[in-house]
């Protein structure tokens, strides 16, 4: 009897512990494609962009829609990298997002930046859809002090397909 309840006792442990490491898996495959915490967590900007806009945020968007972000992505990495443009060679080059550019106009100083970008959802339909994404930047004159910095910035990102088949940003909204 002893050496059957042993047995049984061991089985009923890995059983447990397959269960478990199941359900944990299940739970984070879940929470990857359904990240309803990033709504909760932007609730306090609900007046920026809305209740229902703000619901974007709890899906995470198809593996096809983000992986078309990449191309947004690439062109937003430049813009946020630019540093000494002037603001209408900025506009030229990187449309919507020159907005992200440490301008010669706005920032003379800046002669090195930072920055951080994190795709949270993304969703592309026909010719247009949209990116959310949390930014972080900073910009640095030549003695290393900070002249000027966004932390953890919550962007929406409208885009639109050009007519060489090309996504691009046309519009952006930011918590305020």
């Amino acid at each position: 009897p002893y050496i059957i309840l042993k047995i049984y006792s061991r089985d009923l442990i890995y059983s447990i512990l397959v269960a478990v490491i199941v359900l944990a898996a299940f739970i984070g495959v879940l929470l990857m494609k359904f990240p309803v915490w990033r709504y909760f967590m932007a609730q306090p900007y609900e007046m920026s962009f809305g209740k229902e806009t703000l619901k974007e945020l709890a899906y995470s968007g198809a593996l096809t829609d983000r992986r078309a972000a990449r191309e947004v992505l690439v062109e937003a990495e430049e813009a946020f990298s630019a540093i000494g443009l002037s603001f209408e060679k900025a506009e030229d080059k990187f449309g919507r997002l020159a907005k992200y550019t440490y301008t010669s106009d706005s920032y003379p100083d800046a002669v090195k930046e930072k920055h951080k970008l994190k795709l949270y959802t993304a969703k592309y339909e026909g010719k247009s859809g949209y990116l959310w994404i949390c930014f972080t930047q900073e910009a640095y004159d030549s003695k290393g002090k900070l002249i000027s910095g966004a932390w953890d910035n919550l962007a929406r990102w409208e885009i639109k397909k050009d007519g060489n088949g090309a996504w691009h940003v046309s519009s952006i909204m930011e918590a305020v």
